[in-house]
């Protein structure tokens, strides 16, 4: 069998190419292999994260002065950015495109959902709605046979939509709407360059990539090994990488598995929590407790002036209660006067 052409890599950003860790030691490595992949496939990078741009461009700059550059970002999910030399211009009728898209897959995400929900309840016997919402319905089956025969009725109406989800828990499923952005993001762009599902490879770690690592949008699916559990399902059911290393260690081993077919989908044996950098965590640590002491001084500093204010104030008379306020603060000097042996 013929190992994949890459034609389109999408990668998310937070904790798929930057972690807690320091990985700058592979920065070379990376760059090499991006380098090889627009050679021998004029490959496209885009990046899909959740920050907005100025954000982008303050998280990714460590990469960014090590040569690495995607060709196209995507961000907040809306707004997609060309590479323009070293810096980004925004693509208006690309980015218009996607948000028509979106907004015409959501209108008819929430007619489907009214007429799934209409049939079950008219043709299902001892069906009982739980939740009826704009976006989602749960119903509750009478036995669990029923049950299944609504979800794979389900499935089938919603092959075509990956904007909606079906989820069975016993008698009970609820089909939903999924945010999709991402994925309208991909193969909107897979469209424009005239790009195959099976040339998109699509790298993710959290349920908000979900849309993008749908069989429908790309063929290649693959995820690090400190995946949300929903991720690692996902690629796991798609036949994609699952990598045994983190963050960019893990894109790296993804796009390599899938271009030599060595391609692992097995599921971790227990949950994976990342390592975080020793020396990041203990600057991370000190930095909060220097920010704790300053704000504590600081208090303690405004306390102080407004204290010696109101007394001031209240000397001459002109607060309101002003012998009320200065009775403590008189009894206060005497006592002080008495301490230090000096008689008023």
């Amino acid at each position: 069998m013929r190992n994949p052409d890459i034609r389109l890599l999408v990668t998310d950003l937070d904790g798929t190419l930057i972690g807690h860790r320091d990985e700058r030691r592979l920065y070379p490595d990376f760059k090499a292999q991006l380098a090889d992949l627009r050679r021998t496939s004029q490959t496209t990078w885009l990046i899909c994260t959740g920050r907005h741009y100025a954000s982008f461009r303050r998280f990714f700059r460590p990469m960014e002065k090590a040569g690495l550059r995607p060709d196209l970002v995507a961000t907040r999910h809306r707004l997609i950015y060309r590479r323009r030399g070293e810096d980004y211009v925004i693509m208006p009728l690309f980015s218009l495109t996607v948000l028509v898209r979106f907004l015409l897959a959501h209108r008819d995400a929430l007619s489907k959902l009214k007429q799934m929900h209409g049939h079950l309840q008219r043709t299902t016997r001892g069906v009982r709605r739980v939740v009826l919402l704009p976006d989602r319905f749960s119903l509750r089956f009478a036995t669990e046979e029923s049950a299944d025969a609504a979800l794979l009725w389900v499935q089938k109406e919603i092959q075509e939509r990956p904007s909606l989800h079906v989820d069975q828990k016993g008698r009970e499923i609820e089909v939903c709407e999924v945010s999709r952005r991402r994925g309208l993001v991909v193969s909107s762009l897979g469209k424009s360059l005239g790009v195959a599902r099976d040339e998109v490879l699509t790298i993710g770690d959290s349920s908000g990539d979900l849309c993008m690592l749908d069989h429908r949008i790309a063929i290649h699916t693959g995820c690090p090994l400190t995946a949300d559990q929903s991720v690692l399902l996902r690629v796991n059911r798609n036949g994609g990488h699952i990598s045994p290393h983190y963050t960019l260690e893990g894109v790296m081993d993804v796009i390599r598995a899938t271009l030599s077919g060595t391609v692992s989908s097995e599921l971790p044996a227990e949950p994976v929590e990342m390592p975080r950098h020793h020396r990041t965590r203990l600057s991370h640590v000190g930095s909060k407790s220097r920010q704790e002491t300053l704000s504590l001084r600081s208090y303690i500093l405004l306390g102080a002036v407004g204290g010696i204010t109101v007394v001031v104030c209240a000397s001459f008379g002109i607060l309101p209660l002003s012998g009320l306020i200065m009775k403590p603060v008189n009894w206060l000097f005497r006592v002080i006067a008495d301490l230090v042996g000096v008689i008023p």
